[in-house]
């Protein structure tokens, strides 16, 4: 098997290893037995509406495990999937996770309104949890939690800039999620495009179950912006994006790396041609080897869930069940060449890297081109 780069998780090596080869850097950060398990709660949407995001986490999170005992066959690894998203789940999830299961990290949550609850609860632990989400103000500035995606007010502060300085946009409208994670992109996207000189001239939020928006549609619609900043997910950004173009809105519409999603091209109908949504660059050869293994192309949530069991399993064999040891090997993260991008963890446990962006064409989703 192709050992790819971001095998070499030994960023937080000293440089004296960067002549080393992969397989020597890796078993030089390796301060724990094989036959110890390693054991790795994973809370995502498998069933539902969601359950793609999930699935796509879970895909990763596996081919994560694959390679690292392709590398060295004695680890032992294991991962306790739940199929939670929402808070009633989510903690309920985590505390079986930690309390039976005898779990030390939480790898690669996607559902916000359930990571954001149980946050006191794994703090007080000592429990490291990935997200892999854009990460809203809540969730950062804490001493155990971490993640391979970046903080909302990153991205919000990219998306004004396209919009603004590659799009031309002028006059542009919001339509978000009605949660803490929508409300940081409303308030930061708005900072941002004002600050640049444009207007915002309209803000509508609504559930993530949502499956009507034509009373938000008209009120976009008379506001006449010429670009839509698409805060949403799944199903119901299909049915948004079908009804703002049946109600004659011809505006732009941009959105986040949520929108390179299937289920959202099949609502629309058709609606979704031209969308333009931010993401990151996926490494190609773990594209081609997700292809090979599921028949499916990698979205982002799939190699940040990746990474962050890459970083995760690094640290653990370097700090044993040192927790604390743990959280500070990850803050010390720079330039860690993930299959997502190269990634630095920031102070706040949020992660800094590039930034592409894409759009859908013919219903596939291909590099933005102007």
């Amino acid at each position: 098997m192709h050992l790819r780069h971001s095998l070499a998780f030994l960023i937080l090596v000293p440089l004296l290893l960067t002549g080393c080869n992969r397989e020597e850097q890796i078993s030089s950060t390796k301060n724990v037995r094989g036959d110890v398990p390693i054991r790795i709660g994973v809370r995502a949407p498998l069933t539902g509406d969601l359950a793609l995001y999930g699935e796509h986490m879970r895909n990763g999170m596996e081919l994560a495990k694959k390679d690292l005992l392709a590398v060295d066959s004695s680890r032992h690894i294991e991962l306790i999937f739940e199929d939670a998203c929402f808070p009633q789940d989510t903690i309920s999830a985590t505390r079986k996770m930690v309390q039976i299961n005898d779990v030390t990290m939480i790898g690669g949550s996607f559902c916000l309104f359930g990571h954001v609850p149980i946050l006191p609860f794994t703090e007080e632990n000592k429990i490291i949890a990935f997200n892999t989400a854009a990460n809203p103000d809540d969730v950062l500035n804490k001493r155990y939690a971490f993640s391979t995606n970046f903080s909302i007010k990153e991205n919000a502060e990219e998306l004004a800039r396209f919009a603004y300085k590659d799009i031309g946009a002028r006059r542009a409208a919001i339509m978000h999620l009605q949660t803490p994670f929508g409300e940081d992109y409303k308030k930061y996207i708005t900072q941002s495009f004002e600050r640049l000189g444009g207007s915002i001239v309209a803000t509508e939020a609504r559930a993530p179950d949502a499956r009507d928006f034509r009373t938000e549609v008209t009120k976009m619609k008379a506001a006449d912006p010429d670009l839509i900043f698409t805060i949403h997910f799944a199903s119901p950004l299909g049915i948004f994006l079908k009804q703002s173009r049946e109600a004659g809105i011809d505006a732009k519409m941009l959105g986040y790396y949520e929108n390179e999603d299937p289920t959202t091209v099949r609502a629309s109908q058709g609606a979704a041609e031209g969308l333009i949504f931010s993401s990151s660059p996926i490494d190609s050869v773990f594209m081609k080897q997700y292809r090979s293994v599921y028949n499916d192309d990698p979205d982002v949530l799939a190699a940040n869930a990746y990474d962050a069991l890459m970083l995760q399993v690094m640290v653990y064999e370097k700090c044993g069940k040192d927790v604390d040891c743990m959280a500070e090997e990850l803050h010390d993260v720079r330039g860690y060449k993930g299959v997502s991008g190269t990634i630095t963890i920031n102070s706040d446990g949020s992660a800094s890297k590039p930034t592409i962006f894409k759009v859908v064409r013919g219903g596939k989703f291909l590099p933005y081109q102007p």
